[in-house]
């Protein structure tokens, strides 16, 4: 139940009795469907999000890159 729940061991401790149990991050698939031109602001912002779900950018970071990108409409 645990591994279909998304949790995986970690660590085992059979003389403390101890099991650590860790989240596992999803696997994602996408697929893009909008034809993007390399080095459009899109593409920018594919790439950002790309690199963010491979841990490669912090939210915040993520966050910073879209709204150079996208800026928000007052």
């Amino acid at each position: 139940g645990w591994i279909q729940a998304g949790w995986e061991t970690s660590r085992v401790d059979m003389n403390n009795r101890e099991l650590l149990f860790v989240r596992k991050a999803p696997r994602f698939q996408f697929q893009m469907a909008i034809p993007s031109q390399p080095g459009s602001q899109f593409s920018h912002m594919v790439d950002a999000v790309e690199r963010y779900i491979q841990g490669e950018l912090l939210e915040s970071e993520l966050g910073q890159i879209l709204r150079r990108h996208w800026p928000r409409r007052e």
